[in-house]
């Protein structure tokens, strides 16, 4: 994209003042009470499912987080055995951005400038702990491959917001503001079929999903 596209796509997705100078939830503030109750309605059988993905010192395209992972008795506590983890959190692994990631011109979320928040030690604001209470909400599946009748989409496929659509109707569902969506592209599958293609190439949403995305308002 452009400069100036980017920068009219960034205008028309921002939340910026939407609730207020202060706030560091951004889209999490569209999951309300009412939100949840309705989530909480539609759990029948009470099954966990986990959307991490596996951690391992064996780099994978999946699983290249885990830098070292070590093991020992709690020299503070005779009775406990302990461990330290370091972990690379912007690997592919499974992990939520903070707000305070991602800035365009110096500028993040809210208005909040880089320079004024961020230092060696972390985020003064827009931080991950802002999600310290959690998520809950309802959450949506949309599986574009399989509604495209592949196991899995090709890594320069750019997903369009028909598609997004078209995965809902089949899903018998319709995606809501206050919704956690998962968009299933096959990635795994892929990856399991040992093709060739460079793993760091994957489908994505275009700039009409995203714009999407923003119209529905998704959490």
């Amino acid at each position: 994209m452009k400069t100036e596209q980017l920068a009219a796509l960034f205008a028309a997705c921002s939340n910026a003042g939407r609730w207020g100078p202060d706030d560091e939830l951004g889209t999490l503030n569209l999951i309300t009470p009412a939100t949840r109750r309705r989530a909480a309605q539609l759990v029948v059988e009470g099954l966990s499912v986990s959307m991490a993905s596996d951690l391992s010192v064996q780099h994978t395209p999946s699983t290249d987080s885990l830098d070292s992972h070590a093991a020992f008795t709690d020299p503070a506590s005779p009775i406990a055995v302990a461990d330290a983890i370091t972990l690379r959190v912007h690997g592919w692994s499974t992990h939520l951005d903070a707000l305070g990631h991602v800035y365009t011109d110096g500028v993040g979320y809210n208005g909040r400038r880089r320079a004024e928040i961020f230092t060696g030690q972390g985020l003064a604001a827009n931080a991950i702990t802002a999600l310290k209470d959690g998520v809950f909400t309802r959450g949506v599946l949309l599986d574009v491959a399989a509604r495209g009748g592949v196991p899995w989409l090709q890594p320069d496929h750019v997903i369009t917001r028909a598609e997004l659509e078209r995965a809902e109707d089949a899903a018998g569902v319709r995606v809501e503001a206050g919704d956690a969506l998962f968009v299933h592209t096959g990635l795994s599958a892929r990856f399991a079929a040992g093709t060739t293609d460079d793993s760091d190439r994957r489908a994505g949403l275009g700039v009409d999903a995203v714009l999407w995305l923003r119209e529905r308002d998704v959490a």
